[in-house]
């Protein structure tokens, strides 16, 4: 009931403005409209919480159509007045030149035409490159007048008479095709609103997926309607868009309210990162620039700030941090110093080492002289490893090249000393492979020397067998190295065994060591 109220309302004021539109002229219509417009805006007070609905906004498109066209009808009416009036003028003027009669007529033919006639031609033409029709139309009027004292005296088919009327019909003819694009743009412009109005309305009642993305599509919106130009005279369009992107915007500002408080609760984070920037200026410098660079790794933890708090303590903390740095440069000097000097230590160190590591043979390979090189240089190698530990870093552009050269040393060393174990292990089992020789040949002879002293042949006397085991004995010193696990049972084994024949060879039941063979260690490992 109050929508239909308030539609019969619009319609009684919609009426009156369809028979101003046709049935007025330009003074009665104008003065007419003013009480439709009243009653229109009555009528759309009426009810305000109802919501425009399509009826409503048809009648609103209908009263701006009534008022284009009764702005039309009023147009054309005054054009048509004032083409008569100009009529009259002119026929007034035809019948004053009839009464002059022919010597007017021949005087006129050789009449000079006055320059201030000429000048008001001029003048007309420029009106018609003039963007305010309204400015144009009310010098025209002044120029009218001014011509009707100047041309009076010419015929009229003088050719500066004619001008002032081919010039003013020229400019008739410019507004009448102006208005007719302008209605067009109009309408244009209306159906471009309705469109983006039903665009904004849409998006306004779908749901909030994306908070980014509903700004970027409200503005974008807001832009394209701003672009359109629509004329004051069409509010309702522009109402209704305004509605549909207040609804828009109310989730849009509802999240943002969330969000500023979420920035709130982040002050106190802001405040300790601030207080812990400040307070290392009472620590020592490593502690202080680590503590430096912790604030600065919490501040970046901490997150967005309000807007009103943001730039405040943004200063407060670049500037504890600013003034921390700035005290540390004197122990960053020391710093950069001590880095030189490790460098130049390291470099040393590595020309060393690498000169080591690139050694050549002292003498025969293997000599004793060469061993004796080869370890001292290995020991060298495992002092400068020590020492390069010890070492301050080095600084950050030679960081890289330092460690490549010092990786590859490493490797190159390791490689040496791997090969070296592998080849001791080669030696080491040839010697232990010896060694069991001979302790098998010591206990054969043991055996052989029992047997021949057993059978008196004679073949194997206590002297051979005597100086068999001095021959073993010598051989065993010769050989070299064996793992370190078998030496003490590979002693006790040739030992036995020695002993054994050495008891045998003697003479008696129980084997005694013998003076000068063998003792409780052995001689050479």
């Amino acid at each position: 009931a109050a929508r239909r109220d308030r539609l019969a309302a619009l319609d009684a004021a919609l009426n009156r403005a369809l028979r101003l539109a046709v049935g007025a002229d330009a003074a009665k219509g104008e003065a007419a409209w003013t009480p439709v417009a009243e009653t229109w805006a009555a009528a759309k007070a009426l009810h305000p919480w109802l919501d425009v609905d399509a009826d409503e906004h048809d009648r609103t498109l209908r009263l701006a159509r009534a008022r284009q066209d009764a702005e039309r009808h009023w147009a054309a009416a005054a054009e048509q007045a004032l083409a008569e009036r100009l009529a009259a003028e002119q026929a007034a003027a035809e019948q004053t030149a009839a009464e002059r009669a022919a010597a007017e007529q021949a005087a006129a033919t050789e009449a000079a035409v006055p320059e201030e006639l000429r000048a008001l031609n001029r003048e007309a033409e420029s009106l018609l490159a003039l963007d305010d029709a309204g400015e144009a139309k009310f010098r025209f009027a002044r120029l009218h007048r001014r011509w009707l004292d100047l041309a009076a005296g010419l015929p009229e088919s003088h050719p500066e008479r004619r001008a002032f009327g081919d010039i003013y019909h020229r400019f008739k003819d410019a507004r009448r095709a102006a208005r007719e694009a302008r209605v067009a743009a109009d309408a244009g412009k209306a159906e471009a609103a309705d469109a983006l109005i039903r665009e904004a309305e849409t998006l306004a009642d779908g749901a909030v997926e994306s908070p980014a993305a509903r700004v970027k599509a409200l503005k974008d919106l807001q832009a394209r309607f701003n672009s359109i130009g629509i004329p004051p005279k069409l509010r309702g369009p522009r109402d209704r868009f305004r509605a549909a992107l207040d609804r828009g915007w109310a989730p849009v500002k509802d999240r943002q309210e969330a969000e500023d408080w979420e920035r709130f609760a982040r002050i106190p984070a802001a405040e300790a990162a601030i207080q812990q920037a400040e307070g290392a200026a009472t620590l020592e410098p490593a502690e202080s620039l680590a503590a430096l660079k912790a604030a600065q790794a919490s501040w970046k933890l901490v997150g967005g700030l309000p807007r009103t708090h943001q730039q405040a303590l943004w200063d407060r903390f670049r500037t504890a941090c600013d003034a921390g740095y700035e005290r540390l440069k004197p122990w960053f000097a020391e710093q950069d110093a001590a880095r030189q000097a490790g460098l130049e230590r390291r470099l040393a160190l590595l020309a060393e080492g690498e000169a080591l590591a690139d050694r050549k043979v002292v003498g025969l390979a293997g000599s004793p002289a060469d061993l004796a090189a080869a370890r001292a240089a290995h020991e060298r190698l495992d002092a400068i490893a020590d020492e390069w530990r010890t070492l301050a870093p080095v600084p950050r552009e030679q960081a890289d090249a330092v460690w490549s050269r010092w990786r590859a040393l490493a490797t190159k060393v390791r490689g040496q000393r791997r090969a070296a174990w592998k080849e001791r292990e080669t030696d080491e089992q040839t010697n232990l492979e010896r060694k069991e020789s001979l302790i098998r040949s010591a206990e054969q002879l043991g055996e052989d020397a029992a047997k021949a002293l057993a059978s008196r042949t004679g073949l194997l006397t206590a002297g051979d067998v005597r100086r068999r085991l001095d021959q073993l004995f010598q051989e065993w010193q010769g050989v070299g190295h064996v793992p370190r696990a078998t030496v003490d049972d590979l002693w006790t084994r040739f030992r036995a065994a020695c002993d054994r024949a050495r008891s045998v060879a003697d003479g008696r039941a129980e084997p005694v060591a013998a003076a000068g063979s063998a003792g409780d260690a052995e001689p050479s490992a």
